[in-house]
């Protein structure tokens, strides 16, 4: 239900005694209306009855019409109360490109700076995005998209990895601010709010069509002004929530850093116990194979002092059979010889025999020459 104007007083109050504090983002195309939608929360904020607007010098800059928005090259903090803070960023048109959501979610999780210019086409590499004190970035506890009413369904085109990032990393889906509201027909709006919920499951009382105030002199029509109590009163309420849904995720990582701790600390334990067993393994087996090298090198000393037995023998044998083979060679060379010796004794026999002979046969012949005798021829006669 829209906020009346009556009300808006006590409303305004209530957001700046707030204790807890809430940061909200907005997102959106370049030209969407971002910085002018802050000038106009600030509008709201600073409005008091005594003078048609006060703290005039908060307001941002907006960028000229012919330079079709586009004018933040960085996130921006706007101060709306002491608990409530808008932060302002830099527009963005391929809401499904993959660096850029992550780089949205780096900024939601203040793991970005306010100082750093944001880079929605080529992102940071994953190792340069490092956790920033909070003095110069702050978590996001809720999501606001802003869009140009003008473009009409088409300003909705790939919204859906957006909204599921948002619901994912701030706990709820983001709330929607549709402006240039004077530019829209109903029967726009009402196809915008179904089309938000139907497909991307944005509630219509999270959604927020509005006209912006475009300049300082300019002030807002009181339906616009209403929609904005109410929107800021959901941001309350969502940052209450993504403040909440924040801790407990800063929880749950202490918890799973806790845990893998514990996990690390039990898997070192069992390494290192595998490693002691696997070293007692390593040593018995070292010992097993040092006692199977024992006897080997028992067997080869053992077998090696056998083979030279053996060898000995062998030798010891070979030397006998040779000694018997040279005895056996020399009886048979004895044997021989004295053969030799007897045919040599019975040559040398015949031929003195021969020799006696001859020198008879040359006796009787020198006697018969010269005549003989009666014993010569007696012994004639006896041969």
């Amino acid at each position: 239900m829209a906020t009346s104007i009556e009300d808006a007083r006590s409303q305004m109050d209530a957001f700046c005694d707030q204790e807890s504090k809430t940061t909200v983002m907005f997102v959106g195309a370049p030209g969407a209306g971002k910085s002018s939608l802050i000038n106009s929360l600030i509008n709201i904020i600073d409005y008091d009855k005594d003078s048609r607007q006060k703290g005039v010098s908060r307001y941002i800059p907006t960028a000229p019409p012919d330079m079709m928005g586009g004018h933040t090259l960085m996130r921006e903090q706007v101060e709306l109360t002491n608990a409530l803070t808008i932060v302002d960023n830099r527009g963005w048109h391929d809401w499904e490109k993959e660096v850029a959501l992550k780089e949205l979610v780096a900024q939601i999780n203040a793991r970005r700076a306010f100082v750093d210019d944001v880079d929605w086409e080529h992102g940071e590499e994953e190792e340069d995005i490092l956790e920033i004190p909070l003095v110069i970035a702050e978590k996001i506890s809720c999501v606001t998209i802003v869009i140009n009413g003008e473009g009409g369904l088409g300003a909705l085109k790939g919204m859906q990895n957006l909204v599921k990032t948002c619901n994912k990393e701030t706990g709820r889906k983001p709330s929607v601010v549709v402006t240039h509201k004077d530019k829209m027909t109903m029967d726009q709006i009402q196809k915008i709010k179904s089309m938000l919920e139907q497909e991307h499951g944005i509630g219509r009382e999270r959604v927020f069509v509005i006209q912006n105030k475009i300049d300082i002199d300019t002030g807002l029509e009181a339906g616009s002004k209403s929609r904005l109590l109410d929107f800021l009163e959901g941001c309350i309420a969502d940052g209450q929530a993504g403040g909440s849904f924040h801790s407990q995720k800063e929880k749950r990582h202490e918890i799973r850093v806790e845990y893998k701790k514990k996990v690390d600390a039990h898997k070192a334990a069992e390494r290192k116990k595998r490693h002691a067993e696997a070293l007692e393994v390593a040593a018995q087996e070292l010992e097993l194979v040092k006692s199977v090298q024992e006897k080997m090198r028992l067997e080869i000393v053992t077998n090696k002092e056998k083979a030279l037995v053996d060898i000995e023998e062998a030798v010891k044998n070979d030397e006998r059979k040779h000694l018997q083979n040279m005895h056996k060679e020399e009886e048979k060379n004895y044997a021989a010889l004295q053969k030799l010796e007897k045919e040599n004794e019975l040559k040398l026999m015949k031929y003195a025999a021969e020799m006696e002979a001859q020198e008879i046969a040359k006796v009787v012949e020198r006697v018969a020459k010269k005549g003989g005798g009666p014993f010569f021829h007696v012994q004639m006669k006896r041969k």
